[in-house]
């Protein structure tokens, strides 16, 4: 009997060592490290897997040109737009990283480099930061852009400008106004004579067809004058104008269109773009890109679309940070978000290869938004948890609310 005893306490022990060594590695794998690393006058923020940035999140905007990306987002219940820190920690009750308060009160924001704009109640765009350069203003010689180079807070740029009709990606902000299709930006501007003070820094197209238009992307600024701009029409047309280096608009020599072409003439339900690739989904489901190839570094470009996948929902394409790639995630009907592409900065966290993954890799369960970056993904949960991993470079700090560059 007291063999027994001995022997039920000893298995009893193992048991006890076996639980809190199975408890240990899985603490470790649900908590990956995240690092803040310095060398020189560089500092930039990583991690190799899925870490919570905010609960209750409700909208999620990604501010990127080049490298460079920032968070925006707005939370339930709460009408200020706020940009997250991801270098500084700060535990609460509905973010794990400080957040800084772009805009007090809005429905519709539209961030973009060194500058964001929003409309307010009154259908009235307002400009926050610190250039107007490409933007609306029409400046006639160098002097004057110079000059206009300042601060910023709540301009008033345009009225009667309804949310629900525009559009901004990379530096690009397209409108719908008077049943016209109005582009203002550096995206915009022509590719020989990209200063502001050469260009017609607003441009009309799709005049009298603008209450026609779904949607509007910019492939990601590849230097001024270097863009190319597609629009989704209702009817599942695709259009596209710019840069065609890259294959994205036809399988022509000429480099460059000034006006917008018809690329795809029926069945398109979204589309989104970069410097290099765009990917659309069709009415059933299959998920299509073309532009460079996705089968590796190599920069190979043809303008016919290849199937990707099926049974997608959404979306989200970006320039990676590295060599010029590209950083794809997607998310099935099933709710089951997947990427491909460059994972150098482990944008598809460390469990794949570091470097180039030609092949769909899973990414996370349950999501219901998908957002893509240069050097991370970002991934919206349905129970409105936004998480992150990858790497984000510092950029600096901008003191929206009151016009101040401060240096972190």
């Amino acid at each position: 009997m007291e063999k027994k005893w001995k022997l039920c306490i000893v298995i009893s022990f193992i048991l006890m060592i076996q639980i809190c060594l199975v408890n240990s590695v899985v603490a470790a794998e649900i908590k990956p490290k995240e690092k803040v690393y310095r060398f020189d006058d560089q500092m930039w923020v990583e991690r190799k897997d899925y870490g919570l940035i905010a609960r209750n999140v409700s909208k999620v905007k990604i501010g990127s040109y080049s490298n460079h990306w920032e968070i925006f987002l707005k939370q339930r219940g709460k009408k200020a737009v706020k940009e997250v820190d991801l270098f500084h920690k700060k535990k609460g009750i509905s973010t794990n990283y400080k957040m800084n308060t772009v805009f007090k009160n809005t429905k519709y924001f539209f961030p973009m480099l060194d500058r964001s704009l929003c409309i307010d109640k009154k259908n009235q765009l307002l400009l926050t930061g610190k250039d107007v350069c490409h933007l609306f203003a029409r400046h006639s010689t160098e002097k004057e852009c110079e000059k206009s180079f300042g601060k910023y807070k709540n301009q008033i740029v345009q009225k009667n400008i309804y949310g629900s009709k525009c559009w901004c990606d990379s530096d690009m902000f397209a409108y719908v106004k008077n049943n016209n299709l109005y582009l203002t930006g550096s995206a915009v501007a022509s590719p020989n004579d990209y200063e502001c003070y050469k260009n017609e820094t607003v441009k009309t197209f799709f005049q009298g067809k603008g209450n026609k238009i779904k949607e509007v992307v910019c492939g990601e600024c590849d230097g001024y004058g270097k863009s190319n701009i597609f629009v989704l029409m209702k009817d599942g047309s695709v259009w596209g104008m710019g840069n065609n280096k890259c294959k994205m608009l036809s399988n022509s020599k000429q480099e460059y269109y000034h006006d917008f072409i018809n690329i795809i003439p029926k069945g398109v339900k979204n589309i989104s773009a970069n410097s290099k690739n765009v990917a659309i989904i069709k009415k059933n489901g299959s998920l299509y890109v073309w532009g460079k190839t996705l089968k590796s570094r190599k920069k190979n470009f043809s303008f016919n679309p290849k199937r990707i996948a099926k049974n997608v929902s959404e979306v989200s394409i970006s320039d990676a940070g590295f060599e010029g790639g590209t950083v794809l995630v997607y998310l099935k009907k099933n709710k089951i978000a997947y990427g491909l592409g460059e994972n150098v900065d482990y944008a598809l966290t460390g469990k794949y290869k570091k470097g180039w993954n030609s092949k769909s890799v899973v990414l996370r369960k349950n999501i219901k938004h998908v957002y893509a970056a240069p050097t991370a993904t970002l991934l919206l949960d349905n129970k409105g948890k936004l998480y992150w991993t990858g790497t984000q470079d510092y950029y600096g700090q901008y003191d929206w609310v009151y016009g101040n560059e401060k240096n972190r």
